[in-house]
């Protein structure tokens, strides 16, 4: 598959508002206007009218063995044009407060074509630093997302999918013990969701998906040069549905020969409160490695249930354990991914 992709990046201008001089408080903006031109050989499996690239289409032929998804397409999109805000403000617990506010106009529904090029919401977060600790709460990139280590390609997806790729609303807790840093991570789901399309299995299973790693950093400007090194994991676990509904009476129409007249009874149905949890385990490791002239990269994941990290992934019906109430068990699809990353 040939992809074709060229990028315009205009800086915005600085702005900044402030409340007072000294010290000074306030919010200052940034951002820029991005237009994506890109041409490609065959259908694909993506996010945002093909702005996303996930895969190539799978082959699919037609009554005369002609394969459906071997037709090029291109595009010309802006959605990706971005506005952040910085914020810095007094000191508060003593510790430093600062947040950052960011969105773009990529949209939040990817079935939803109205929606995109729909102002949505990317990053918005608070931090407290104290001297060895960070308290951040907000929406901001999924643990299994490391910041400082992900593959720099030239395509927007940032190496889905087999990178794990998600914000999410989290409260994250760091403790810096010197080059040592230990983080502890609760959160939500919003955009990016668990399988059903929202994120009500996750809420309803009473608790935030856990994750817990542990990095090793070492960095001097100077000799341009960096070292960072991280293992961690996590679990968060989903509830499919709140009740089962059984049909107890089922839908039917009865013919009166006599009369002529058709007899409709509407199916009866019965629900059931049920408790059905689907779990599943996560982790990964990471290094990346910084001399002056090479920057060498590498990244593992081994996971159940990624399909919200923009990664192939979910669940699946096992079996019935209660015939007469329907009630499922359920099983999770495993992931291993793995990428290595080297430039100059």
């Amino acid at each position: 598959m040939k992809k074709i992709i060229i990028f315009v990046i205009i800086i915005a201008p600085l702005l900044v508002f402030s409340q007072n001089k000294e010290p000074k408080f306030g919010i200052e903006f940034s951002g820029y206007v991005k237009n994506d031109f890109f041409w490609d050989s065959r259908q694909n499996v993506s996010l945002r009218e093909g702005d996303f690239l996930l895969y190539p289409s799978p082959i699919s032929k037609d009554a005369e063995g002609n394969d459906i998804n071997a037709k090029s397409n291109f595009n010309f999109i802006s959605i990706q044009t971005r506005l952040t805000g910085k914020i810095t403000g007094p000191d508060a617990f003593k510790a430093k407060t600062s947040g950052v506010v960011e969105a773009d106009f990529f949209g939040n529904e990817n079935a939803n074509f109205v929606d995109v090029n729909g102002f949505r919401l990317r990053h918005a977060y608070v931090k407290l630093n104290w001297k060895k600790s960070e308290l951040l709460f907000g929406q901001y990139w999924h643990p299994l997302f490391i910041a400082g280590c992900y593959p720099g390609v030239v395509s927007f997806n940032t190496g889905s999918p087999m990178q794990a790729f998600s914000r999410n609303p989290q409260i994250r807790f760091t403790r810096k013990l010197g080059n040592l840093s230990i983080v502890a991570v609760a959160n939500s789901q919003r955009d990016f969701t668990s399988p059903g399309g929202s994120s009500a299995s996750l809420r309803n299973a009473g608790i935030p998906e856990m994750n817990i790693q542990l990095n090793y950093g070492v960095k001097n400007d100077s000799a341009k040069t960096e070292f960072l090194a991280g293992i961690g994991g996590g679990y968060k676990t989903l509830a499919p549905r709140l009740y089962s509904e059984v049909i107890t009476t089922p839908e039917k129409y009865t013919l009166d020969t006599l009369t002529n007249t058709i007899t409709h009874t509407y199916a009866k149905t019965t629900k059931y409160k049920t408790d059905e949890k689907i779990g599943g385990f996560s982790a990964f490791a990471f290094i990346k490695y910084k001399i002056p002239n090479i920057t060498f990269k590498l990244y593992g994941l081994y996971g159940q249930n990624l399909f919200d990290l923009t990664m192939l992934g979910g669940y699946a019906v096992s079996g019935i354990n209660d015939s007469l109430r329907d009630f499922k068990d359920y099983v999770s699809f495993n992931t291993l991914s793995a990428w290595a990353y080297a430039s100059t």
